[in-house]
C-alpha cells in the first residue's frame, strides 16, 4: 500500500467552483507528483491577473486513470470526492 500524500495545487477560479459545487468530481493533470488513490489535493484558487485568493477546497483522489490509450503517457485523470469545503467559502483577492 502506498503512503497518502498531500499536494497542494493552483486550480482556476471556474474550475474551483465546479469542484466546490459538485458539478465536477474530477482533476486532469500531469503525473508529476506520482499520485495515488487516497492522496490529499489541496486545491488553491488561483487567477493568472489576481494571483491566488484565500480559498482551498480540501479533497481526496477516490479513483486514477492513466495509461489509457486517450491520455498523454504523462497525464492522469483522478476522480475526487470533497473532504473538506470550510476553506472554499470566502474569497478575499
Amino acid at each position: 500500500m502506498n503512503e497518502v500524500k498531500e499536494h497542494n495545487l493552483k486550480i482556476a477560479p471556474y474550475f474551483f467552483e465546479q469542484q466546490l459545487s459538485g458539478r465536477k468530481s474530477w482533476e486532469l493533470r500531469y503525473n508529476d507528483r506520482d499520485y495515488n488513490i487516497g492522496d490529499i489535493l489541496y486545491l488553491h484558487e488561483w487567477d493568472k491577473k489576481k494571483g491566488y485568493s484565500k480559498r482551498i477546497l480540501k479533497v481526496q483522489v477516490v479513483d486514477m486513470l492513466k495509461d489509457y490509450y486517450l491520455l498523454k503517457d504523462d497525464v492522469v485523470l483522478l476522480t475526487t470526492k470533497i473532504l473538506d469545503r470550510t476553506q472554499a467559502l470566502f474569497t478575499d483577492w
